[in-house]
Formats: structure tokens, sequence, C-alpha cells
């Protein structure tokens, strides 16, 4: 069970992993939000044909706090650096498709790649994103594998 502070905001303010079924049950509780979630599960199929290895996904914004009425759902995906490369411009298709995903995507180094730092960098500046508000008020975001 997800925690959330008087906000509305998950805690503790860091990634928060559950599976995709936890994460239905928590956050599709309403027709509005079931609405942007088909539209990020249909981007989600997208993806998967695209992508036949693993990925990972950090999930933000109004969809994952108690807010009734989200107007998208925020998510960055982590993906292995040379599928990013071979589909780079089918990532950016997607981004224009689906307006209620607001989809960015981050390349994955393998560990000891000369470049591995850049993914380092990207997680330490999603994290820093995603862990707090406008406000800079304190917040935990959702990170599911698939």
């Amino acid at each position: 069970m997800l925690t959330f502070d008087e906000d509305g905001y998950l805690t503790p303010d860091e990634p928060i992993e559950v599976d995709f079924e936890t994460f239905i049950r928590e956050f599709v509780i309403n027709e509005h939000r079931a609405d942007i979630f088909t539209e990020y599960r249909q981007m989600l199929t997208d993806l998967s044909s695209l992508s036949p290895g693993a990925f990972y996904q950090w999930i933000n914004g109004s969809f994952v706090t108690r807010q009734a009425r989200p107007k998208d759902i925020d998510v960055v995906t982590f993906l292995s650096q040379q599928i990013y490369v071979e589909f780079e411009p089918l990532f950016r298709e997607l981004r224009l498709k689906y307006p209620k995903v607001d989809a960015y995507f981050v390349k994955v180094y393998p560990e000891g790649h000369p470049r591995g730092f850049i993914t380092e960098f990207d997680q330490i500046e999603w994290r820093h994103l995603f862990s707090t508000d406008r406000r800079r008020r304190k917040k935990g975001f959702i990170h599911i594998n698939f």
C-alpha cells in the first residue's frame, strides 16, 4: 500500500517501486483518470513493440497524487542506449501522438561504458525534478520495471 502526505503527495520523496497492477489499483480510480491511463497504456504498447528489451519508467506529476482530475501523466522511460539510438525519431513521434502523456526518454548505457556518466547524470536530474513540486515541497514518484 502506498503512503500519501497531507498534500496528497507520495512519501517518501524518492522513487517508489511498484508493479503495474498496483499502479493501476492505486491511481486509475475514476473515469477521468481511466481516460488518461488508456492513452498511457496505448503509448506503452507502442513503446514495447519498439523496445523488445527491459526498460523502466519513473512516473510523476498530478497523476500520482490524490488529485481527482489530473491534467496528464508524466513519464520518463529509461531504456538501452542501443534501442534509444535506433528508434529515437519514433520516440519523438510517440511524444506527439499521445498528448495526455508527457513522455521523455533517457539512454541507459551499459555498466562500465565510457558514457555511463551520462545515464547517471540524467537519473540525478530527473530524480531532482520529480522529488519536489514547484513550491519545493518534497514528494515521491513511481518506479515501474517492464
